[in-house]
C-alpha cells in the first residue's frame, strides 16, 4: 500500500490527513481495520432488520419458512454463525422440553 492509499484509507476510516501523518502505519492500519469491523456490525444489524421484515412478509403471504439471516446476508463469520445455531437449537430444545411437562 502506498502512502497516498494509506492516507485515503485513513480518511475513509475517519482520520484527518494530519492524524494519518502523525500516526505510524500500524496505527493507521488498526484504525482502518476497526472502521471495517464497525461497518460490518452495522451491516449485520441492518441485515437482521431486513431479514425479520422479509420473514413477516413471507409468513403473511405464504405461511412459509424463511432461510436463516446468515444464509442470506454475508456479514457473519464462522464463530458468529456457530453461536446463532447453538442458540437456535437451545431454544428448540427448551420448547420441546416445555411441551412434555
Amino acid at each position: 500500500m502506498t502512502l497516498d492509499e494509506l492516507v485515503q484509507e485513513g480518511e475513509i476510516a475517519g482520520l484527518s490527513p494530519w492524524e494519518v501523518e502523525e500516526l505510524t502505519w500500524g496505527e493507521v492500519a488498526r484504525a482502518v481495520r476497526a472502521h471495517g469491523e464497525r461497518e460490518r456490525r452495522v451491516a449485520q444489524r441492518q441485515a437482521v432488520i431486513a431479514w425479520q421484515q422479509a420473514g413477516l412478509i413471507a409468513q403473511a403471504l405464504t405461511e412459509g419458512k424463511l432461510d436463516e439471516v446468515y444464509e442470506v446476508f454475508p456479514y457473519w463469520n464462522e464463530e458468529e454463525i456457530r453461536q446463532r445455531k447453538v442458540e437456535k437449537y437451545r431454544r428448540m430444545l427448551e420448547r420441546h422440553v416445555g411441551k412434555q411437562t
